[in-house]
């Protein structure tokens, strides 16, 4: 049985509130496939990200990224151990390097969150057996690095993304798991992205856009958009 819902525990609300997270669920991808029009949207994402080395000194002081690092830092989790991802492809970005590639449905999220400067990420839900959970971790979780061949224990408290007892990404979205990762292989995808109160209010809403039209562009796929919140706190895909 595949994964079917996304939901968030009551206790991450109360560690960041007016978290909203963003979703699109998409089934019958075909990921194997090069992808064009994902490469231009990538390339151009990249390169317009170069050019805030221009404006701004890191990529921690864009205001975007600024607000998540001040609300993981409030939650009790350090930004300097564990970033969060957009800062992270943000920092690499301004070293106007070449952009990185991995598959169509990655390099896809990846482009999204650039334009938006916002944290994206996605799951092959298909590949999980259980249901998606955002919540704090308990003792006997544990988490499988992609350059790990065993699974570790992880420390009880921890923001995380979990299927079962599998942590899937540590300190919300910091790290991934080989459980759920997006590969060539994947046909059942579900895309994230989490926004906060300080973010533009227009933000949710370019997000889901971006995801939707990607999704209808790229893949000739017709998504299933929703949103995760405090008043909505599960997303039911399947």
């Amino acid at each position: 049985m595949s994964a079917a819902q996304l939901s968030v525990s009551p206790e991450i609300f109360d560690r960041l509130p007016g978290l909203q997270i963003v979703v699109a669920f998409a089934a019958g991808i075909d990921n194997r496939r090069p992808r064009p029009s994902v490469d231009q949207q990538w390339e151009a994402a990249w390169t317009a990200a170069g050019g805030l080395a221009e404006s701004l000194p890191n990529p921690q002081s864009h205001p975007h990224v600024k607000a998540w690092g001040e609300r993981l830092k409030a939650a009790g989790v350090s930004r300097k151990e564990f970033p969060p991802s957009v800062e992270a492809v943000l920092r690499r970005a301004m070293k106007r390097g070449p952009r990185f590639a991995i598959n169509p449905l990655v390099d896809f999220y990846n482009a999204v969150a650039l334009q938006h400067t916002v944290p994206a990420g996605a799951f092959d839900v298909g590949a999980l057996h259980e249901d998606v959970v955002l919540r704090t971790t308990v003792p006997g979780d544990t988490f499988r690095a992609l350059d790990a061949s065993e699974p570790v224990a992880v420390p009880a408290g921890e923001i995380a993304y979990a299927a079962g007892s599998t942590v899937l990404t540590r300190q919300l979205m910091w790290r991934q798991s080989q459980a759920g990762l997006v590969a060539p292989a994947t046909t059942s995808v579900l895309f994230m992205s989490e926004l906060l109160p300080e973010h533009p209010a227009e933000l949710p809403d370019q997000v889901a856009e971006g995801f939707y039209e990607g999704f209808r562009r790229h893949f000739g796929a017709e998504p299933l958009l929703g949103r995760v919140s405090a008043s909505q706190p599960a997303f039911p895909f399947a």
